[in-house]
């Protein structure tokens, strides 16, 4: 705040000078410390955010060509990124890696390959996302011995390792991809930057989500806010809350849980973020199936639908689609628990055929984008409603030759219970 406060009086005082380069090479240097500043005190996605990178940007085109035209577009790319607007974003991703390539600097070609690699993910282009993340990384390791500043390298790496670990974990590779979190905030013991320490335990915690890892979600939830409210981080004080609360409402404590969630959602847009919004309220729309709020977790996964719909971040969708089908199946049991009148269980067949439909959307979308773990969940639920429907031999010509494709994670909740349920089916 301090900071923020020094950097404001600072351009309030370049209107005294006349309008030279020089007097807009000081002004760029300012946005640019300010927009840092403001990113890390009040959130990513904040108009004032966009208002300090958008000026930088515009000086540059004044100013001769300098390193710091790549600095102004990248932090550009990045507030668009949060506040999920994935078209201009991506324009600005593949502007970064053209620039980059003409410039020859390995550290920008790094932080380029790296810009796109995350919005090729979000759009759900797993495959390409890989290839990005990995050409970064490739750089990194060719040039570890090029003059970068330790904080720019390092931070990179923490986040190109960290989104790596993402994809590999929807690819079908849950150990490699933990591997790949692992070796990133290894890299943090290396950096002494609190807002870094701070992305990197988020990224992680919701890599653990993925795995449902209960435990130790809770706990990296609890660093993560100890972390945030120390340094006064809202954006990643959102993520922990957010994640605590999903703990405690899948394990019961469903009231407690969903509050949390729904605290940390507000605070979570306060920032003016809107990335990852149909990931979280797919994480509330299950808190409220897990305490019997159908209805609340159907309307909320519309939101979700509407979010995808609005914004095109799709690589949770295929997770939407068997949620509903889960959700539509516990409406379904609590219709027929109410009464063994006809008409009612006419109905509840209804929600079983719309629950199927949903499970098959989601298999169609996890196949055709190659996430083998969501394309495993949405396998085994539509498994799981066939075989107490008797269809038990359609039930495992579906599961098996999905389950038979994995090599690695065995040991994760997903595989687990796929197995218990071949085994089930045998």
């Amino acid at each position: 705040m301090e900071a923020i406060d020094h950097f404001t009086k600072g351009l309030e005082m370049l209107h005294t000078l006349r309008d030279t380069p020089e007097r807009a090479q000081y002004e760029l240097q300012l946005q640019l410390a300010l927009g840092d500043a403001l990113t890390a005190t009040r959130g990513y996605a904040v108009p004032e955010v966009g208002h300090a990178y958008t000026r930088a940007w515009t000086l540059c085109q004044q100013l001769p060509e300098t390193s710091q035209r790549f600095v102004a577009l990248f932090n550009l790319w990045r507030f668009y990124n949060i506040r999920a607007e994935l078209r201009i974003d991506r324009e600005l991703a593949e502007q970064l890696v053209t620039f980059a390539q003409s410039q020859g600097d390995p550290l920008h070609l790094m932080q380029a390959h790296f810009a796109l690699g995350e919005t090729l993910f979000r759009l759900g282009h797993l495959a390409a996302a890989y290839d990005h993340l990995t050409q970064s990384l490739t750089v990194a390791a060719r040039h570890l011995s090029h003059a970068w500043s330790d904080a720019e390298v390092i931070g990179t790496r923490v986040a190109c390792l960290l989104y790596t670990g993402w994809v590999l974990w929807h690819l079908g590779y849950a150990h490699q991809g933990w591997s790949s979190a692992q070796e990133a905030l290894t890299l943090m013991h290396e950096l002494s930057h609190p807002f870094t320490l701070a992305f990197a335990q988020a990224q992680a915690l919701i890599l653990q989500q993925f795995h449902r890892n209960y435990e130790a979600v809770y706990e990296r939830a609890e660093a993560l806010l100890a972390l945030s409210v120390e340094r006064e981080f809202p954006f990643w004080l959102a993520y922990g809350t957010i994640l605590r609360g999903w703990t405690l409402a899948m394990q019961g404590h469903t009231a407690e849980g969903i509050a949390q969630m729904r605290q940390g959602l507000a605070t979570w847009q306060h920032t003016g973020a809107e990335l990852e919004k149909s990931y979280w309220l797919a994480l509330l729309a299950e808190g409220y199936g897990r305490g019997g709020q159908v209805e609340a977790g159907l309307r909320t996964l519309e939101e979700c639908f509407a979010s995808v719909a609005k914004t095109g971040e799709c690589w949770w969708e295929a997770e939407l689609h068997r949620l509903k089908g889960e959700l539509l199946l516990l409406q379904s049991r609590g219709s027929a628990l109410q009464s063994a009148m006809s008409s009612q269980t006419a109905g509840s067949r209804t929600l079983d055929a719309k629950a199927e439909t949903s499970f098959h959307q989601a298999l169609t979308l996890a196949h055709r984008r190659e996430a083998k773990a969501l394309e495993l969940r949405a396998a085994s639920s539509l498994s799981r409603l066939w075989q107490r429907q008797g269809k038990r031999r359609e039930a495992r010509a579906l599961l098996a030759p999905i389950y038979g494709w994995f090599t690695e994670g065995f040991d994760t909740v997903d595989l687990r219970q796929a197995k218990t349920l071949l085994d089930e089916l045998s």
